[in-house]
């Protein structure tokens, strides 16, 4: 298999904690409108949020749009009422100068820097997403920003890779890979033009585990393992593929390891694998196993 020559990060929830900013962002806007606020609120942020972008992906929606709808919904969600649209304009501003750094990803950036073409791929204002990148310190690190409100069509649409390539002259989709925490936006989007793809999956941001659960039984294809050091202690983690989507079915053992630190599920080579250690995973070896021919057990 080809080694990849040009990563193409996601920005949100996968180099920048976009959850950190926006609960930030909610807490002030409420207060400022003179409306009630409590942490566990978010959670309601959250839902609606996730499903309106779900709308952006399939078309639906605009990111221009959510202006009309998102603070609208979620505050009838809380019983609440207030001017949604002024509420967006407040949260963007607020947003525009959040930078809070995935744990890792600045020392995952500075590690790659050199021996691979970095680029960003993000759906989200041009503007905006170029002032958090240069506001954590992570802009000079790329060779090229693809963001959707300059693209003019966001992930996962093919328009979207198709300009991105297009911007990559003498660059074939599977010397790409592309990195991020969207199994639509990003996975699904940078699979159905042929990159390479590897899903970000921290378990406290419902993935992991939780994400494994309802797919394990439908699983089957190539099946790889890796082993993770630290302290002299080692565990095997196995994942599956369903549909080009890496799931771990590990029960035991890598929650100190691998979920609680951010690890990555993989769809690519061993040499593409090996970079996405972490502080928490001092070493990774990777060994391809051969295609499953039934559903697989789970790894002990």
């Amino acid at each position: 298999m080809e080694k990849s020559t040009v990563l193409l990060f996601d920005i949100d929830n996968t180099l920048l904690d976009f959850s950190a900013g926006a609960m930030q962002a909610m807490e002030e806007i409420f207060r400022a409108a003179g409306l009630p606020y409590a942490p566990e609120m978010f959670a309601v942020f959250q839902v609606e949020n996730d499903k309106l972008w779900a709308r952006i992906e399939r078309g639906e929606l605009t990111i221009a749009g959510l202006r009309d709808v998102r603070w609208q919904t979620i505050l009838a969600r809380l019983g609440l009422e207030a001017d949604g649209a002024a509420m967006e304009d407040a949260f963007r501003d607020r947003l525009h100068e959040s930078a809070v750094p995935v744990t890792g990803a600045p020392e995952v950036l500075a590690r790659l820097h050199g021996k691979y073409r970095l680029c960003a791929a993000s759906n989200g204002p041009y503007a905006q997403q170029v002032n958090r990148l240069r506001r954590a310190g992570m802009l000079d690190a790329f060779e090229q920003l693809f963001i959707s409100g300059q693209m003019g069509a966001e992930k996962p649409s093919r328009v979207f890779f198709d300009r991105c390539l297009a911007q990559l002259p003498g660059v074939r989709p599977e010397q790409c890979l592309m990195i991020g925490d969207s199994l639509t936006a990003d996975i699904a989007g940078g699979r159905a033009v042929g990159m390479r793809t590897c899903w970000f999956a921290p378990a406290d941001r419902g993935g992991g585990h939780a994400a494994a659960g309802g797919l394990a039984h439908h699983a089957a294809g190539g099946i790889v393992r890796y082993s993770l050091r630290k302290r002299k202690k080692q565990t095997a983690l196995a994942l599956l593929s369903e549909g080009g989507f890496p799931i771990c079915i590990q029960k035991r053992g890598c929650r100190s390891l691998c979920t609680r630190a951010g690890f990555v599920r993989f769809s690519g080579s061993a040499e593409d694998q090996i970079f996405m250690q972490t502080s928490h995973a001092r070493q990774m070896t990777v060994r391809r196993l051969p295609m499953a021919t039934q559903s697989p057990t789970r790894c002990t």
